[in-house]
């Protein structure tokens, strides 16, 4: 095993004071947005005091609340998730409430999805801490390059096309 160098962004991101090495992953940018991804929702899903959720739950919420009948296909599409994942997450949605699926009337092999009062509940109960979780990202990157780090990472996305 090799010491992490202090100016490698997995000495800023691993979870333990292990001595692993990463290998050539330290200089790559598709490990460090992952991994302050991951860092990020972390965070934020696990609040000091408070009721754990994931994050990635909230977010396909909101997609679904500001879709109402978006269909499982759509939604897939939109949060960027492969369908069989997906299909498991809204399971535990459903199970939990937040939303309600019905058997599509055109193709009743596709479900429309719909926001539940309890789904909709989460979802305000999450948004103040959303965006005051933001204003520390925007703290931590800088305010002066907030807006490019956004672009850039808007950028990769629409040039991926993922």
């Amino acid at each position: 095993m090799k010491t992490k160098k202090k100016n490698s962004i997995t000495h800023l991101i691993t979870p333990t004071d292990d001595n692993i090495s990463y290998g050539w992953l330290d200089k790559t940018m598709a490990f460090a947005l992952r991994s302050a991804s991951e860092a990020s929702f972390k965070v934020l899903s696990h609040p000091p005091g408070g009721k754990d959720v994931n994050f990635h739950f909230i977010a396909i919420l909101v997609v679904i609340s500001e879709n109402p009948g978006i269909n499982q296909k759509i939604l897939s599409q939109t949060i960027r998730r492969d369908r069989s994942t997906l299909t498991a997450t809204l399971t535990t949605l459903e199970g939990l409430k937040f939303i309600t699926r019905e058997r599509g009337s055109a193709d009743k092999r596709s479900y429309t999805i719909a926001i539940t009062d309890i789904g909709q509940s989460e979802i305000k109960r999450w948004k103040a801490r959303a965006l005051e979780h933001e204003k520390i990202l925007k703290r931590l990157v800088g305010p002066s390059h907030f807006e490019e780090v956004l672009e850039a990472m808007e950028r990769i996305v629409l040039i991926l096309k993922i």
